[in-house]
């Protein structure tokens, strides 16, 4: 499987009948992850599905006020997220 996903530690792949998904590490870290879960995993023999985005990077920038105090961050989202494309004003 090619990457496609460069900042990805683990990639998840549909198979070509899509009943299964391929797991593949792509860093050291995902490779750990993959060992510890061994027990939960099976080998299979099936083969990846093309697939042109299978990792999204979209996020939201966020701000929560607490009295005299304030945080913002960045989170993870999504385009399937209903308030995905909604602006100001909730148009």
């Amino acid at each position: 499987m090619r990457s496609t996903a460069p900042g990805a530690d683990i990639r998840l792949n549909a198979s070509t009948d899509g009943s299964v998904y391929l797991v593949a590490a792509q860093t050291e870290k995902g490779a750990a992850a993959l060992e510890a879960w061994r027990p939960f995993l099976e080998d299979g023999g099936a083969e990846a599905a093309r697939s042109a985005c299978p990792t999204c990077h979209c996020f939201d920038i966020s701000q929560e006020n607490r009295m005299q105090e304030g945080e913002r961050f960045r989170c993870w989202d999504s385009c399937m997220f209903s308030s995905y494309t909604e602006m100001a004003g909730h148009h």
